[in-house]
């Protein structure tokens, strides 16, 4: 009877969420659910980008990674979550979180050097 319970269940929530911007681009990063509840068979990532409707992609079931490219520097990314779903239905997503690209570092060049960074000292 425990086996049916745990089949007649939809996925936890996936575990060790990590988010990770860079300039251009944002990595979702994740585990598989603790609680799977039966084989999971894939992901539900979705995001919004500025004011533009929700994007949603579905991912196969051994992804643990997701990646947003082609991002302007300092663009808004928000109402991103990832959920697992199984035989039984969609787990409960990661909640919604918002994030921004980097913004470029400022550039100098001198006698055709650049430099991404410059040291001020009093």
């Amino acid at each position: 009877m425990l086996a049916y319970n745990l089949l007649s269940l939809a996925p936890g929530v996936v575990s060790f969420f990590l988010i990770t911007p860079s300039i251009t681009t944002i990595v979702l990063s994740w585990s598989p659910p603790e609680e799977p509840n039966g084989a999971i068979l894939g992901y539900e990532v979705t995001y919004r980008v500025t004011e533009k409707s929700i994007i949603t992609y579905i991912c196969e079931s051994s992804a643990t990674s997701f990646t947003i490219s082609s991002l302007a520097p300092g663009t808004q990314v928000s109402e991103i979550s990832v959920a697992a779903y199984n035989l039984v239905g969609w787990g409960e997503s990661t909640g919604a979180h918002s994030v921004s690209t980097y913004i470029k570092p400022c550039e100098y060049i001198d006698n055709n050097r650049q430099y991404t960074r410059i040291e001020v000292g009093y």
